[in-house]
């Protein structure tokens, strides 16, 4: 299945199912949701900026493509297996 961003580029949230939460070396973590289809961050690439928000109340500072699965790089961990509301921030986007 697609990214949500593919499906619907106008979605300034959704709820994602956090698969993994990995504490990156500069402080970050690394957010995988269990479905890709269920963010609605846009990640960087082809000259479109990463968008920024929030992921289960922490800020959403970068989103990747990593292994062809989006990375979200969020200011702290969430828990695996919980439920994360994510918020684009939409001023941003259209910036």
């Amino acid at each position: 299945m697609g990214k949500l961003c593919d499906i619907d580029p106008y979605a300034r949230s959704g709820t994602i199912v956090v698969q993994s939460c990995e504490q990156r070396a500069d402080g970050t973590w690394a957010v995988r949701a269990e479905d890709d289809a269920t963010t609605p961050f846009y990640p960087e690439g082809g000259g479109q900026p990463a968008d920024h928000g929030t992921l289960g109340g922490k800020a959403v500072t970068d989103v990747r493509l990593e292994e062809g699965r989006v990375v979200h790089v969020v200011e702290g961990a969430l828990e695996v297996g919980s439920s994360a509301a994510a918020e684009v921030d939409w001023e941003r986007r259209w910036d």
